[in-house]
């Protein structure tokens, strides 16, 4: 089962705010504040544990949780992770929940906290004066939670955990995608750079394992001229959810040279003559993708036990 279970403990509201992005990202989640969470987790193949340090106290609900419920996770994937102002207090606060599981977890990681002193409760603040009078230094605002650094983390789970499923193998999904794309010729092109982005429809043509598209222009280009980092989507109507079927793929976009043999070739696979284009009011542009990333949903591969996402990796 891919769901996945979030649940954090926090008190200063960082580590809520990081498993929120986690939710928003990884997908097929639901997340809990563990102090309310008294559910079995059945539904849930995966387990994620969100904490912010906390001194002694920390990840205490957390471990209570884990021991009460030590038969029902002992066959789930548990991915830890702690939300602090220092990585290297991640050890010991692992090591806490490890040993009431019984066992190591599958995954951990860190997200920088910060400590803000308006937040403080006069307790936390008595706590942490004395603790930093000791080592004579000053207690201030520190640290920073960067909304960018949890989502590059997220996304860094989103794949690895694509790759927990049962994969077909690689040669013989290649196949399978560009029979796809054989088979449809309308795509959704992104492009974007800084605050700007587009999502063009457009024809495409596959010549080999090229991926060709064929426009006279537009804003698509003031995205891909600043930043060659595209995606393409082929898709079919929504059907139901066990009918999913569409297709991602990633990769460099360039600018084919007008009338060069790679453009002509292009051009005459559309079924348009080199001569007649020249012969146009208007410049026709081929655009070339050069595909680094393919991630296919299709819900038929469940049927032959395959995970329902699929990700292939290619060289550029």
């Amino acid at each position: 089962m891919d769901n996945n279970l979030i649940l954090y403990e926090t008190h200063y509201g960082s580590a809520k705010k990081a498993g929120e992005i986690f939710s928003l990202i990884l997908g097929h989640s639901k997340i809990y504040d563990i102090k309310d969470y008294n559910g079995d987790c059945k539904d849930y193949g995966r387990l994620i544990f969100i904490f912010g340090f906390h001194g002694n106290d920390t990840a205490d609900k957390i471990g209570s949780y884990i021991s009460a419920n030590k038969d029902r996770i002992k066959d789930k994937k548990i991915i830890l992770i702690g939300v602090g102002l220092e990585k290297s207090d991640l050890k010991n606060y692992i090591k806490k929940i490890t040993n009431i599981m019984g066992r190591d977890a599958d995954y951990i990681d860190f997200i920088h906290g910060e400590l803000r002193m308006k937040n403080l409760t006069p307790e936390d603040k008595d706590i942490l004066e004395a603790f930093f009078n000791e080592s004579n230094i000053i207690l201030t605002d520190m640290g920073k939670f960067k909304v960018s650094e949890v989502c590059d983390i997220a996304q860094k789970f989103y794949y690895l955990l694509k790759e927990q499923g049962r994969k077909i193998e690689e040669k013989e999904l290649l196949k399978i995608c560009y029979k796809y794309l054989s088979e449809h010729n309308t795509c959704a092109l992104a492009t974007g750079t800084n605050g700007f982005v587009r999502c063009t429809p457009l024809e495409y043509l596959l010549k080999g394992k090229d991926f060709y598209l064929i426009t006279e222009g537009g804003m698509k280009f003031y995205g891909m001229l600043q930043n060659k980092n595209v995606c393409v989507s082929v898709f079919e109507s929504y059907k139901g959810m066990g009918k999913l079927k569409g297709m991602q793929l990633t990769g460099i976009a360039e600018n084919v040279e007008y009338l060069s043999d790679e453009y002509n070739n292009v051009i005459k696979l559309k079924g348009l003559k080199a001569e007649v284009l020249k012969k146009l009011p208007v410049k026709l542009n081929v655009i070339k993708v050069k595909i680094s990333r393919i991630e296919y949903l299709n819900s038929d591969f469940k049927k032959k036990c395959y995970n329902i996402s699929q990700i292939l990796e290619l060289s550029v």
